[in-house]
């Protein structure tokens, strides 16, 4: 028998092997690559645009102590980390209506 002919039956055999090994292969290049590319300092418009909100309101924030900040020289930074913390703090759960039916 043949080399090429054994593999085509070890295939045959178990024909999920070779997805196997692809699945296996893609779960390493997942594994080794970087999950987020997005920069760690942000400007304020880069800020502003990632609270959704104006600049202006952003400065208003800032001044306030709402928003953490950075200022190296004239410009101020934001740790997108902290502006993320900042997005969970305000987050609400909705209040809860035990015993009540709401029948449509």
């Amino acid at each position: 028998m043949l080399v090429s002919e054994t593999q085509n039956l070890k295939a045959m055999n178990n024909p999920f092997e070779q997805l196997q090994k692809q699945l296996a292969d893609l779960q390493r290049q997942i594994a080794s690559t970087p999950t987020d590319n997005a920069p760690e300092w942000l400007s304020a418009d880069q800020a502003a645009d990632y609270l959704n909100i104006k600049k202006s309101t952003l400065y208003k924030k800032t001044m306030n102590g709402e928003l953490p900040f950075y200022k190296p020289g004239k410009k101020l930074r934001f740790k997108r980390t902290e502006l993320s913390e900042f997005i969970q703090s305000g987050r609400q759960t909705p209040p809860r209506y035990e015993g009540i039916t709401i029948e449509g």
